[in-house]
């Protein structure tokens, strides 16, 4: 995404409109691209110096060009190329000059180099070769053409602004579930109402609301952005604070900055996945299944990780929701929730390390740190057959 002195908007009558890109900048995108091209293998700083000089660069707006670089530079890999490790050569460098202040430079890198076993010309090349500015422009994958770099810049500059909100509003018609569901797998905090017209409203938190691990949840955020265009129809509204200034930015799918993004891949997580494959290891008696539908209660709907149940007992049913970025207000919600679901049992997993407010937890929450753990968790459900009262909202309560 672009850092916020990158991002080119206007606000008027509290409404922000991003500077999107489109044809009209295609000679500006192909002239970056030629001298990424052209200065492959060259050191950075003979990059910019080029691009700095180039007068078919140098016209356009400097945020403007910043922002395109960024873009193409995801597919640049800096390297430094030297015959000796840089850090070793400025070493034994350094401790021969000290030791004779009387020497020429070019006496001490000979002296170097018959140390290092290398020339003193590689000595004076490789002495601050893994400084930026010194690096080899080197491809990490292929550049994108032209059209594939406005695309992205659209889509950079819109995460961008999304970095800034405190609330996203998303009105989802058309595979609104597993959006739906993509924004759970990304850890995102999301709470959802059905439609009468059989759509779905996602309210999601902002990374403004968040206090901490602000970066990496807004790269979740913006990691589930493109999920948006699954649906066959969508609004998104958020509500920004950039620059000092407030403003509502809305996105649907006439504007078509996500149109050539498709969905990202629907994968589990890495901790849900995890926890699947350490729960099949135990060998219990309860079977594992994902919910496919939407659990809709008068505090909002609820779609439930996994759902688990004996194979002895089909009838009986419970549910586990695990919690990745929270806050205080979010798992209070959660838990109203829960409480609401009279004839289901509810296990909640938090993330300790990802807590986004006070370090508060449920009375009865199972706390995991990297991985939920599957013992505690079957240890929970058979709590779950033995309570009478039919509802365990939080699990059971049990050390880190």
């Amino acid at each position: 995404m672009l850092s916020t002195p990158l991002l080119r908007f206007d606000l008027a009558r509290g409404a922000v409109e991003p500077a999107y890109l489109d044809d009209r900048h295609s000679s500006l995108v192909r002239a970056l691209l030629l001298h990424h091209e052209a200065f492959l293998g060259a050191r950075w700083r003979e990059l910019d110096d080029a691009l700095e000089g180039a007068r078919d660069i140098a016209d356009h707006e400097p945020r403007l060009v910043a922002g395109l670089r960024r873009v193409i530079e995801e597919s640049v890999d800096l390297k430094a190329e030297a015959p000796a490790e840089p850090r070793r050569v400025r070493e034994t460098v350094f401790e021969l000059g000290r030791r004779d202040l009387d020497l020429e430079a070019r006496e001490v890198h000979r002296r170097a180099a018959e140390r290092l076993g290398i020339s003193p010309a590689e000595v004076a090349g490789a002495l601050y070769a893994d400084l930026r500015d010194e690096k080899r422009v080197r491809l990490a994958r292929p550049l994108p053409p032209t059209a594939a770099v406005i695309s992205r810049y659209n889509l950079r500059l819109l995460q961008g602004l999304l970095l800034r909100a405190e609330r996203l509003r998303i009105e989802l018609h058309g595979q609104a579930r597993a959006v739906y569901r993509f924004a759970k797998l990304h850890g995102l905090i999301v709470e959802a109402k059905e439609e009468a017209a059989g759509g779905l409203i996602l309210e999601v938190t902002g990374p403004l609301s968040i206090f901490r691990r602000t970066l990496k949840y807004g790269r979740a955020l913006a990691c589930f952005l493109p999920a948006c265009a699954a649906a066959g129809r969508f609004r998104l509204e958020a509500r920004l604070f950039i620059r000092g200034m407030e403003g509502r930015l809305t996105v649907t799918q006439a504007d078509r900055v996500l149109s050539t993004h498709g969905p990202l891949r629907f994968f589990d997580s890495k901790v849900e996945e995890r926890f699947f494959k350490d729960f099949a290891r135990l060998g219990s008696r309860w079977e594992v299944s994902r919910e496919a539908s939407l659990i809709t209660t008068s505090q909002g709907a609820f779609l439930p990780d996994f759902t688990f149940r004996p194979r002895d007992d089909p009838s009986v049913s419970v549910d586990l929701e695990i919690v990745g970025f929270w806050t205080r207000g979010y798992l209070e919600r959660k838990r109203r929730l829960a409480e609401e679901l009279a004839d289901r049992r509810v296990i909640f997993c938090v993330n300790e390390g990802l807590g986004c407010g006070e370090d508060w937890f449920p009375a009865r929450a199972i706390r995991y740190s990297r991985r939920v753990p599957a013992e505690k968790v079957l240890e929970a459900l058979e709590g779950c057959v033995e309570d009478r009262r039919g509802q365990l909202p939080f699990g059971q309560n049990n050390p880190r």
